[in-house]
């Protein structure tokens, strides 16, 4: 998925800026995190980053995603809830974190049955109402005197 997805093509496989790229929505019960995470030297960080605030802005533009996409990308997120749960470990790990949560008993059902129900539209107003890639939160993680200065981020070394 990582490297069909436009993130992948264009940062790893097009411009070869990283050796991994891929964004996440993290899904709890009163807030959702979306984060992109990239794995690359340290004298790429800067052209990563604008890389993908570019890809946001894209996506944000209307009739930017077409339903090959959307279809693609659905059928991706439902095939790898099933593969995520191999070991079963990992189900009976995310099944409590739903019931702490409060998600109901059928949660993953439920999941599955909303994302068969997305639309071109929704991707539209979602992207649009909450991809705000002028108002990201970015972290770099690495040498800062390799990264160099990085306006609006943190750099930080692991030791920190």
């Amino acid at each position: 998925e990582a490297l069909v997805s436009r993130l992948g093509k264009r940062v790893r496989s097009t411009l070869g800026l990283a050796y991994g790229i891929y964004s996440r929505f993290g899904l709890e019960t009163d807030y959702g995190v979306f984060y992109i995470m990239a794995q690359t030297q340290a004298k790429n960080a800067k052209r990563v980053l604008a890389e993908s605030r570019r890809i946001l802005e894209e996506i944000r533009r209307p009739g930017s995603v077409t339903q090959a996409e959307l279809d693609f990308y659905k059928q991706s997120l439902l095939n790898s809830l099933y593969s995520e749960y191999e070991p079963r470990y990992n189900f009976a790990k995310d099944e409590a974190r739903f019931a702490y949560y409060g998600y109901p008993p059928n949660y993953l059902e439920l999941f599955r049955q909303n994302i068969e129900k997305v639309t071109l539209e929704d991707i539209q107003r979602v992207a649009e109402q909450y991809l705000k890639p002028e108002a990201l939160q970015v972290l770099v993680v690495g040498d800062p005197k390799e990264i160099g200065p990085m306006p609006g981020a943190r750099v930080m070394s692991i030791g920190q």
